[in-house]
C-alpha cells in the first residue's frame, strides 16, 4: 500500500519515510488485531459485486474485507462512481488471500523496502518461501488478484485496475483508466 505516486484522499500525505511508513503499518496492525471486534457491514460489497465476485470478496480475511470496504468508502467520498472502480476497490487485495500474509511479514516488507530496496526487490522474486514469502506476496498479489477477478468474471477494466494498483501513474493522468487508478491508489494509501 505504499504508493508514492498517489495522493491522499483525506488530506493526509501518503507515508513517505521509514518512520511514517512504520507508524502507518503499526496503525494497520492494531486495526488488524481489533478487526474481529469491529462490525463488518458488507452490504456495499453485495451492492457492487455479482455473486461470483462477491465470493472472492468473502474469501478474504476479515481485516482485508474491512480495508476493502474502507477503500470503497474513500473512493466514493472523492466522487468515484465508475462501477469497475467500485469492483477494484473491493477486490484490489484479493490476491493476498492466496497465501497468508502475516503482520510481521508486512512490517518486514516496509522496513527492508525502506532500508534496502535492492534487497527487497531480490526477495520479491522466486518461490514464496522462508524470508522471501512476504516480499513475493506483496509483489505478486496485484497480478494474482487480477487473475482471480478475471476468472470470476470481472470486466477487463476492473481487472486492469486490480493488476495495476501498485504501479506508478502519470501525474496528471493520461487516460481515464489512469484517473481511476489514481483514485484507487489514493484511497488505498489512506485507508
Amino acid at each position: 500500500m505504499d504508493h508514492t505516486a498517489a495522493g491522499s484522499v483525506d488530506g493526509r500525505p501518503p507515508p513517505r519515510n521509514l518512520i511514517e511508513r512504520a507508524t502507518y503499518r503499526l496503525r494497520q496492525g492494531l486495526e488488524a488485531l481489533f478487526a474481529r471486534l469491529r462490525p463488518l457491514d458488507d452490504e456495499p460489497a453485495h451492492k457492487y459485486l455479482p455473486p461470483r465476485l462477491y465470493r472472492l470478496f468473502d474469501s478474504m480475511p476479515r481485516r482485508e474485507k474491512q480495508h476493502a470496504l474502507s477503500v470503497l468508502k474513500r473512493v466514493q467520498n472523492e466522487g468515484g462512481s465508475h462501477p469497475d472502480l467500485m469492483v477494484a476497490a473491493l477486490l484490489h487485495d484479493v490476491g493476498k488471500s492466496r497465501m497468508p500474509f502475516s503482520l510481521p511479514g508486512r512490517v518486514a516488507v516496509v522496513v527492508i523496502g525502506a532500508l534496502s530496496p535492492t534487497l527487497a526487490g531480490r526477495w520479491a522474486t522466486g518461490e514464496p518461501k522462508g524470508l522471501r514469502k512476504p516480499f513475493v506476496i506483496h509483489a505478486m498479489h496485484p497480478r494474482w488478484g487480477a487473475e482471480m477477478a478475471k476468472e470470476a468474471g470481472a470486466s477487463p477494466l476492473a481487472v486492469e485496475l486490480i493488476r495495476r494498483h501498485h504501479d506508478p501513474v502519470p501525474d496528471p493522468p493520461i487516460s481515464e483508466t489512469d484517473r481511476l487508478l489514481k483514485l484507487l491508489q489514493a484511497a488505498d494509501n489512506s485507508a
